[in-house]
């Protein structure tokens, strides 16, 4: 929606030469104006969101945002690899014990 209404505004710009009609003071002008600041709210966001795992619908803050925060992330992929390993070994160990 908000990428149609990007287009349309800048449809309409191109059209209208007038700076003075009233579609350019009273419409196109706020309007453009907002879409510039939504363009700035969007690249925060993207900025500060991992818009991959907000696909999925996690919502969790970029860890390229800080160095903090990418000293934490490095820390959690490490446990998450000793977590999947041992869940490993447990699945293992479960499957040579079974009884037959």
């Amino acid at each position: 929606m908000i990428s149609t209404l990007a287009s349309l505004v800048s449809f309409l710009k191109d059209k209208v030469m007038d700076e003075e009609h009233p579609l350019t003071t009273q419409i196109l002008a706020p309007l453009d104006t907002t879409m510039t600041e939504f363009k700035k709210l969007e690249k925060m966001l993207e900025d500060c969101i991992d818009i991959n795992k907000s696909k999925q619908n996690d919502y969790v803050i970029n860890p390229n945002f800080s160095p903090e925060l990418k000293q934490i992330n490095t820390e959690i992929l490490k446990i998450r690899k000793k977590m999947d390993s041992l869940r490993e070994k447990v699945e293992l160990d479960l499957a040579t014990n079974k009884s037959v």
